[in-house]
This record gives structure tokens, C-alpha cells and sequence, in this order.
């Protein structure tokens, strides 16, 4: 993997703990800069609970959805446009807009016993689940993930069988379009 390779995979995970942080401290709501009740003198509970940020959810929706897409036609469910967001905030797929199955028309699916690589995107079949894929222990046959929608914010999952997904999708083809658009730029 090339550095220019590596980065932009960081890139992405960057994009989704920035959310998760922001999340987590600062929400905003009608405009003003609100801080969690649960949060006191910078510590978080460990018993803390996210709460949704409706306004980022529809700026998730608002970055994926093809232009002109009105807020009453955006999705109840965005854990995938939570993972598109990020991946666009790397400058990966600009041109790619959300639909079901997002993954699999842009990404590549790894193989089965394939480890995926910081950035990629896990699917759960079970609620049509996206993560992004924070890091992984192949030793253990484990990795964390960033969720979006969940409960009902973003979390950070950590320790997660591999096998608990049902598939890992590369970023590999949005990082060599973007390499070959720089190489020919050059």
C-alpha cells in the first residue's frame, strides 16, 4: 500500500471520529453550541449516552443524496450516509450520491478471511447495517468500528468478531481512481 494510499484510509477514519467527537462534546441545535448534559468539567460518564444531532444527520444526507434531493425525502435510517460522509470528507467517490447498495457498486467486497484495512466499510446484514472500519487485529480476528445511527448516535464498537459482518468492502477502487486522477494531473 502506497502512502498516498495509507493517508487517504486515514483520512476517512479521521472524518468519522471527528463526528463522534463532535458528537460527543459539542452539539448543535437551533444554532447555538450546546454542551451534553451528562458531560461535566470535560469527563464523560462511562454510563454516557450520544444524542442524535438532527442537524448533522441532514447534513450527512444533504453531502450523499443527488443535488435537488428534498429534506422530506431523505431516509429515516443513515448509517450509510454516515460512511459516505466520511469517505467524501477524504476527497474519495465526490461523484458518488447514496442508494441502497452503495457499497457494492462502488467498493470492492473482500473475499472471505480477507482482512479489511482501516477506512473500509463493514455491512451487517442484519438492519442493512454500515460501519467504518477503525482498525483491526488479525492476530485476534477482530476490529472496531465507527457507527453512525446508533442508539440513536455515533459510537465507537470495539473488539468486534470479523466474522460478525457479513461483508468488508475496499475503499481500494476509490483510492486508485483518485491516485490516477493525480498522477495524470502531474
Amino acid at each position: 500500500m502506497t502512502q498516498a494510499a495509507a493517508d487517504l484510509r486515514q483520512a476517512v477514519v479521521f472524518a468519522a471520529r471527528f463526528e463522534l467527537y463532535t458528537q460527543r462534546f459539542k452539539l448543535r441545535s437551533s444554532g447555538a453550541e450546546l454542551v451534553h448534559p451528562a458531560i461535566q468539567n470535560d469527563r464523560v460518564p462511562v454510563d454516557w449516552q450520544p444524542i442524535e444531532n438532527p442537524a448533522r444527520v441532514r447534513d450527512y444526507w444533504s453531502d450523499v443524496l443527488p443535488p435537488g434531493t428534498l429534506e422530506r425525502d431523505f431516509p429515516k435510517e443513515w448509517c450509510g450516509a454516515f460512511c459516505l460522509f466520511c469517505i467524501h470528507r477524504a476527497e474519495l467517490g465526490l461523484q458518488v450520491c447514496w442508494r441502497g447498495g452503495f457499497a457494492a457498486k462502488y467498493l470492492r467486497q473482500l473475499a472471505p478471511g480477507q482482512l479489511p484495512k482501516p477506512g473500509d466499510v463493514a455491512y451487517f446484514s442484519r438492519y442493512q447495517h454500515h460501519a467504518i472500519v477503525e482498525s483491526v487485529n488479525g492476530d485476534a480476528r477482530t476490529f472496531d468500528s465507527i457507527d453512525g445511527n446508533q442508539s440513536p448516535g455515533i459510537l465507537r464498537k470495539q473488539g468486534r468478531k470479523l466474522a460478525a459482518a457479513f461483508a468488508f468492502y475496499s475503499l481500494a477502487p476509490l483510492i486508485e481512481a483518485k491516485e490516477e486522477a493525480y498522477g495524470a494531473a502531474v
